[in-house]
């Protein structure tokens, strides 16, 4: 019965998730931001509460912010570590990404190829490496002038990456 697994912070805490969700979508960041802080320091008090959840939350309240290259990235990394330290492959893989694509939007291309790279690795492990992940590190190393070893990943993915346009992941690449 998913009320006896679930105590009243973690009730709360899903209404503070929820709150951030409703904030962010309707452009309110500052509200959006409040309210992953909220969430955050409620998961602080109970440890069954998912953190790895509130952080990604909390870095994407701040996502599209001024605060973007400190804030989102102090919570994309504390969720990097976090998974990290709990070996939650899917997470490490998405905290990756995250912080690949950050770090490519501040135009870190090295940096940004280090995340896609990790999360390359873990895609891995759980059958999971898409197209989109692949398309990013070619960009990276297109970004850097890396031709030779762009054409390498394009042909080493290439049965991925030959992509039907119906597919939004798809079209994007």
């Amino acid at each position: 019965d998913l009320g006896d697994s679930l105590n009243r912070e973690d009730i709360r805490n899903i209404a503070y998730r929820s709150r951030v969700y409703q904030q962010f979508f309707s452009g309110n960041m500052s509200s959006a931001q409040r309210w992953a802080r909220v969430a955050l320091e409620s998961a602080a008090t109970d440890e069954s509460i998912d953190i790895l959840d509130v952080y990604h939350l909390i870095g994407l309240s701040y996502y599209n912010s001024a605060n973007k290259s400190d804030s989102n990235l102090k919570y994309w990394k504390l969720g990097f570590q976090t998974a990290v330290e709990l070996n939650d492959d899917y997470r490490i893989s998405f905290f990756a990404t995250n912080l690949g694509t950050l770090f490519f939007e501040l135009e870190m291309m090295s940096i940004s190829r280090e995340f896609f790279l990790k999360a390359l690795i873990q895609a891995k492990l759980i059958n999971a490496v898409t197209p989109m992940l692949i398309n990013n590190i070619i960009t990276t190393l297109i970004n850097d002038k890396d031709i030779s070893s762009a054409k390498k990943y394009m042909n080493e993915y290439s049965d991925l990456l030959n992509v039907k346009p119906d597919n939004y992941e798809n079209q994007a690449i």
